[in-house]
């Protein structure tokens, strides 16, 4: 692909581009690698499963199982996505996570309305959900942007860690509801 040669601004744009989407790509990928590492073990399994019994009518047994294990093979496969330096893939990742996060903002907030959720889930995890789409969405359109371009090796890792610091962030918003309940 050829490249045209840009000067000045233009070219400080197309990196500010590059790195809002690899600080996009960051921050999803940390909040889904964490969200699937959360299941690992018998007993945070069976809690998953019971969360996701919870939350969607008529899933037992089998089918919450099947729904459970369903749901941390789409999360890792965002990670494996997310993590691929460039190309196709990022965005893919990009795209499933979109769909994923509308999916399972959905069913939290019907079980809410219905009054069929425990403790794991609140209203946070619908606020966290809908931040998630908006980087999600920013780093889509940043990725699909025609204006990206050469970054600095330096400004990418910054990049990189900006956004893990967001997807800690987050990550922890449940926590940090607990702690500050004004944000309830």
């Amino acid at each position: 692909m050829t490249q045209c040669r840009r000067k000045g601004p233009q070219r400080r744009m197309g990196a500010l581009v590059t790195y809002v989407a690899v600080g996009s790509r960051a921050a999803v990928a940390v909040v889904f690698l964490l969200a699937a590492a959360s299941r690992i073990g018998r007993r945070r399994r069976a809690a998953f499963r019971a969360t996701v019994t919870g939350l969607v009518p008529g899933a037992r047994g089998t089918s919450a199982h099947a729904l459970a294990a369903g749901v941390t093979v789409v999360e890792g496969t965002v990670v494996l996505l997310l993590a691929q330096p460039s190309g196709p893939a990022g965005v893919a990742g990009l795209v499933l996570a979109i769909a994923a996060l509308m999916v399972f903002t959905y069913v939290i907030a019907a079980g809410i309305r219905r009054s069929t959720t425990t403790r794991p889930v609140s209203g946070a995890h619908v606020t966290r959900n809908v931040l998630l789409l908006a980087v999600s969405g920013l780093g889509l359109a940043a990725s699909l942007a025609d204006g990206a371009g050469a970054a600095a090796p330096a400004g990418l890792w910054a990049a990189v860690g900006a956004g893990a610091l967001l997807g800690l962030v987050l990550t922890a918003m449940d926590d940090l509801t607990d702690l500050l309940p004004s944000l309830r």
